[in-house]
């Protein structure tokens, strides 16, 4: 505001600048315009007087003048009549025509040194002398032109005169002298002027100019002081309302000390300073009443005053007024202090002391203090009732601080990967199992989608999981395969959605949980009863062909000893024999598959085993198929039943067999497996291969990627049973036209 009334003193100040020289401007030229009158006036009195001369000597036809060196007659009047006469006492004496005589008055002044000069011309003068000037002829133009008179500054011998013209009209005297001319009555025949020095006139122009000045000059100083006086009341006034509005400020600054928010000390200090500050105390504090009367004096005198209090008033000088106020729970004022009581409730817990005032309180300053009193009150209160909702509102957040560690300890410490999207799909929160899984900080995930994360297929399904439960309201379950480093992970998750108090559904939560090792144990699980059913079913077939076995082989035992030892038929009954004893040990194979029958682990060198087998092999696989063997001697040794490790290396090769019906290659290694630390067996073939698709079901019974009637799908699964019962591994590679390679890998280990 201060800045704002200077500007308006500033422009106020030029413009009674700018109109106190526009006076002076007007006036200076309207002063030179009247002295320009002034001088046209005497110059028209001349003129006046010149044409009134001339016309009466007109009108009387003439005078006569004695001749002489001064006045010779007219050369221009030569054939007048009666120019020249003589007087009866014989002087002669000439005609003096008006033109005659206004050029010696003229001449006259000039010789006499007068101020006032005159000017006969014309545009066709008959007298040389009467040529008219530069000036003249421009007026005589004007006069042809219709113009009455033509006035203005010029410079006639080198000084300034005001000249002043008027046209001469032709009358019938004039004609005696200037009909030759061609004039007739009335046109112009010349014109008459008028010239008055200018120096005088200009002497009256600058003595106007400079009172006009000097009192314009005085009358803008008094102006300036004008504004200026206005100005210095307006900062005044302002000065007084910017006070006003600082005392309302503080007046306001002390409400706002009472908020909730703010402890009783703090507001009661700002409170002390404005109500200081508005009434132009010297000291005040607030004091503490115990009860009425001496009490309340004595807490008075001695008060609990506050850090930054000043000294209080004298006891002496309070000595009832503190009853009082607490008695009436009014504003007491004295000469030099003001109690005002602090009433909550009915009740004076304090007093507010004010002192020091020069020239005492007013009724007005009771009022304030009183007020502020009040604010002391609703301060005191609000700190009361603030004291208990902070107490209340601690208990509370220690409970929410004890709920929400034991919630945020569950998150993070719960397996299942648990988060929240907003519906745009962004993550607002995430778990600690969530982020390992990603293998980002929690702050890298949250504000992004699952694209950033999850290839573009399985971020497609999520979010179709997303849009399914927001648009359902419950809980969605969905299974999922999500790519990973080291293998797909299964997960089964469920999500729904979040709402807020009016039911609107502002996010979706999600909760995911890893059943890829479930789901293999549920898978080895299924595996294990299958391989149990088809143990129980060999295992009664088994039963059933070992005791047909026997008959054959008891029968053809006394068959042979019945032939003659020449008999042709004794080799014939020895294959039968053989065949019966090869079927035993097949079913010894399958009871011990169906764990009917104990198997019989021992040490042995699989070296040996796999070159006494070689025979068998080769007349098992063909001779459409090549046979190649790859031993180390070194390796084992293995601790299990040899039968079932023959049964191993037999249906593994038989299924290589029929990988091959147009012959190939099959290849047999046998070595120490040093990363693993057993013993690992390599079978591949060059055979047809398995698909893709149906590599995760080959070791299941009874699957079969063959024709109807060329296998049952039991050799893979007896094989997988065999390698799990003895705590070994099984893995397979292979595709379609690059044949098959299995590596089964046998643990080393020693009888207990």
């Amino acid at each position: 505001m201060m800045r704002s009334l200077n500007k308006l003193a500033t422009y106020a100040a030029l413009s009674w600048t700018a109109l106190a020289a526009l006076s002076l401007a007007w006036n200076v030229h309207h002063g030179s315009r009247q002295v320009l009158e002034v001088g046209r006036t005497q110059a028209r009195a001349v003129l006046e007087k010149d044409l009134l001369l001339r016309h009466w000597v007109a009108e009387t036809g003439g005078l006569y003048a004695p001749v002489g060196p001064e006045l010779p007659p007219n050369p221009y009047l030569r054939g007048v009549r009666d120019r020249d006469i003589t007087a009866p006492s014989g002087r002669r004496l000439t005609l003096v025509d008006p033109a005659y005589l206004t050029r010696r008055l003229h001449e006259l002044g000039r010789r006499k040194g007068l101020g006032v000069s005159g000017h006969l011309t014309s545009l066709k003068p008959l007298r040389p002398e009467n040529a008219p000037d530069h000036w003249e002829a421009e007026a005589l133009r004007e006069f042809e032109r219709g113009t009455a008179e033509v006035s203005g500054w010029a410079f006639v011998a080198g000084r300034r005169r005001l000249r002043l013209m008027r046209p001469l009209k032709v009358e019938a005297d004039c004609l005696r002298c200037h009909a030759a001319q061609g004039y007739r009555l009335g046109d112009i025949r010349g014109g008459i002027s008028a010239s008055v020095p200018a120096d005088p006139l200009l002497e009256i122009e600058r003595r106007h100019i400079v009172s006009m000045s000097v009192g314009h000059g005085v009358l803008w100083l008094f102006g300036l002081l004008g504004i200026a006086y206005a100005v210095r009341r307006l900062r005044s006034s302002e000065e007084r309302r910017r006070s006003r509005e600082a005392e309302i400020a503080a007046l306001l600054e002390g409400a706002r000390a009472v908020l909730p928010q703010r402890r009783f000390e703090e507001a009661a200090r700002e409170i002390l300073r404005a109500c200081e500050r508005i009434t132009g105390a010297r000291s005040g504090y607030l004091a503490w009443a115990g009860g009425g009367g001496k009490a309340a004096e004595k807490l008075i005198r001695e008060p609990a005053a506050l850090p930054d209090a000043g000294p209080g008033p004298s006891f002496e000088s309070l000595r009832g007024l503190s009853a009082e106020a607490l008695r009436t729970g009014r504003a007491v004022l004295a000469g030099d202090a003001v109690l005002a009581p602090l009433v909550i409730r009915g009740q004076a817990p304090a007093l507010l002391v004010v002192a020091g005032k020069s020239g005492g309180f007013s009724e007005g300053d009771l009022r304030i203090v009183e007020g502020f009193a009040g604010l002391a009150s609703v301060a005191l209160d609000n700190s009361r009732l603030l004291e208990e909702v902070e107490a209340h509102r601690d208990e509370l957040d220690k409970e929410v601080r004890l709920r929400s560690g034991q919630m945020q300890a569950i998150l993070d410490h719960s397996p299942a990967m648990i988060y929240a999207k907003d519906l745009e799909g962004r993550f607002l929160f995430v778990n600690r199992s969530f982020a390992e899984f990603f293998h980002a900080p929690p702050d890298r995930i949250v504000g992004k989608t699952d694209s950033a994360f999850l290839p573009k297929a399985a971020a497609e399904r999520s979010r179709e999981s997303d849009r399914k439960a927001i648009d359902s309201g419950g809980p969605v379950w969905a299974d999922d395969r999500i790519p990973r480093e080291g293998g797909d992970r299964e997960q089964l998750t469920v999500k729904f959605p979040l709402k807020d108090s009016e039911g609107r559904v502002y996010a979706v939560c999600g909760i995911s949980t890893d059943v890829t090792e479930r789901k293999r144990l549920e898978a080895r699980l299924f595996q294990a009863q299958k391989l149990d059913v088809l143990g129980r079913l060999s295992g009664g077939v088994a039963h059933d062909f070992n005791n047909l076995l026997t008959i054959i082989q008891s029968y053809a035992g006394f068959l042979l000893k019945g032939l003659p030892p020449d008999s042709p038929l004794r080799s014939d009954v020895g294959e039968v024999i053989e065949a019966a004893d090869r079927a035993s040990s097949l079913t010894r194979r399958l009871l011990a598959f169906s764990r009917d029958q104990a198997v019989t682990p021992r040490e042995f060198r699989p070296a040996a085993a796999v070159r006494e087998m070689v025979k068998m092999l080769r007349r098992l696989i063909g001779a459409h198929i090549e046979l190649k063997l790859s031993v180390a001697e070194d390796a084992g040794p293995l601790f299990m039943d040899p039968s079932q490790f023959e049964q191993v290396i037999m249906n593994l090769a038989v299924n290589a067999r029929d990988a091959m019906p147009q012959g190939g290659t099959l290849e047999m290694e046998m070595r120490n497996d040093s990363p693993a630390g057993g013993v690992l067996l390599r079978v591949t073939d060059t055979g047809c291969g398995i698909a893709r698709e149906a590599l995760p079901n080959i070791f299941d019974p009874f699957f079969t990627t063959k024709g109807q009637g060329e296998g049952a799908g039991l050799g893979l699964s007896a094989v997988y049973g065999i390698v799990q019962q003895n705590r070994g591994t099984i893995e397979v590679e292979s595709a379609p036209g690059k044949g098959t390679t299995f590596r089964v890998r046998f643990p080393r280990r020693e009888p207990a």
